[in-house]
C-alpha cells in the first residue's frame, strides 16, 4: 500500500480555504454579507436558516451541543500524524460512530477504530506497513449548560477505549483507556462568529505483547478555536492546542510538550451531510531529554484532522 501524503490534502485544504475567502469577498459589498448569513436565498423563499450545530465548528477542537432528543448522526472520522525527526512516517486512527440523543442533554456513541500505518527509517520505531483493526470505544456525552439559555454551552465527555494497536507505533499491544474532556463554547456574534475551548485528561494502560513490557501513560491538553460563518454553512477559523505527555498516570513523570496551531473549515454540504477539515503543524515543543525545538520523540510535525458527519 503506498505511503500516505500529507502534501495533496494540505493543498485541498488550502484549495478549499481559498475558494471559502473568494466567497467571502463577493458578498463583502455593504450589508450583504449579514444578508446572506442571516437567510440569504432560504430567507427569500421563507425558510428559516439553518441552525448551527456548533460540535463540529472548530477543527481538533469541539462545542457543546449534542443534538435534539431522538436525533441520530452517523460519523467517519480519521485523524493522522506525518513526520517524525528522521525517515518516513505516517499513522492515521480512523473511527466510525453512530450518535444517539437519549435526550437533548445526554448522548451516546459505540465507536470502532481502524488505523493505518506507513513507517520507515524512524529511529525507535520499527519499520511498519499495514491496515488494522484498532479497537472498540464508547462515547458518552451530557451537556450541563445550553449555550442558547446559558451564558455558555458546557458539556462533559467520557470516552473508554480498548485497543489492540498502538495508534503510534502501530506495535500489537493490549491497551485501555480513557478520555476526560471538558468542552466550553460560546456565540461571540450571533450565527456569525464562536468560540471553543477543551480541556483533556487521557490516562492509558498498556502491555506490548512482544516484550511483555507494561506501561502507564497519560496525556493532559488543553485547545482554543474561533471561527467565522463567512457564507450561509461555510465556517473558517484557527485553534491553537497545546499538549504535555507523561510516563504515569498521575500526570509525572514528564517526557513531552507541543504546540500546535492552524486553520479550520466547516462546511454543511446539505442538510444530511457536513464535512470538517482541520490542519495543524506543531509550531514548538519540548521533549524531556531531547534538546530542540520541536518534540517529535511523543509528537508529529503535523496533525490532520478530517470528519464527515451524516444525519439520518
Amino acid at each position: 500500500m503506498p505511503a500516505i501524503k500529507p502534501i495533496p490534502f494540505l493543498v485541498c485544504v488550502l484549495l478549499s480555504i481559498g475558494l471559502s475567502l473568494s466567497a467571502h469577498a463577493q458578498s463583502s459589498m455593504p450589508g450583504s454579507r449579514d444578508a446572506a448569513i442571516a437567510g440569504g436565498t432560504a430567507k427569500e423563499n421563507g425558510a428559516k436558516p439553518p441552525k448551527v450545530d456548533s460540535e463540529h465548528l472548530f477543527g481538533f477542537t469541539e462545542g457543546s451541543d449534542l443534538g435534539d432528543k431522538g436525533e441520530v448522526e452517523g460519523e467517519a472520522l480519521s485523524e493522522s500524524g506525518f513526520g517524525k525527526r528522521s525517515g518516513a512516517y505516517a499513522a492515521s486512527t480512523n473511527l466510525l460512530l453512530v450518535k444517539y440523543s437519549v435526550t437533548d442533554n445526554f448522548r451516546i456513541a459505540p465507536v470502532a477504530m481502524f488505523s493505518y500505518h506507513n513507517i520507515s527509517g524512524v529511529p525507535a520505531i520499527d519499520d511498519r506497513q499495514q491496515l488494522a483493526f484498532e479497537g472498540l470505544g464508547l462515547e458518552l456525552r451530557y451537556r450541563l449548560l445550553n449555550r442558547a439559555h446559558a451564558p455558555f454551552g458546557f458539556t462533559i465527555s467520557l470516552d473508554p477505549h480498548w485497543t489492540r494497536v498502538d495508534g503510534s507505533t502501530g506495535e500489537p499491544v493490549e491497551n485501555y483507556g480513557v478520555g476526560f474532556t471538558a468542552l466550553l463554547d460560546k456565540e461571540l456574534v450571533k450565527d456569525r462568529i464562536f468560540a471553543a475551548f477543551n480541556m483533556l485528561y487521557r490516562p492509558e494502560w498498556t502491555k506490548f505483547n512482544v516484550t511483555g513490557e507494561q506501561q502507564r501513560a497519560s496525556a493532559f491538553g488543553i485547545s482554543g478555536s474561533i471561527v467565522d460563518q463567512i457564507s450561509p454553512g461555510i465556517f473558517i477559523g484557527g485553534e491553537l492546542r497545546y499538549f504535555r505527555r507523561y510516563h504515569g498516570i498521575g500526570l509525572s513523570p514528564f517526557v513531552g510538550e507541543a504546540l500546535f496551531g492552524g486553520p479550520a473549515l466547516y462546511v454543511v454540504m446539505s442538510e444530511r451531510w457536513n464535512v470538517t477539515l482541520a490542519w495543524s503543524p506543531q509550531l514548538w515543543g519540548r521533549a524531556a531529554a531531547v534538546p530542540g525545538s520541536l518534540d517529535l520523540d511523543n509528537f508529529e510535525r503535523h496533525q490532520v484532522r478530517v470528519r464527515i458527519g451524516m444525519n439520518f
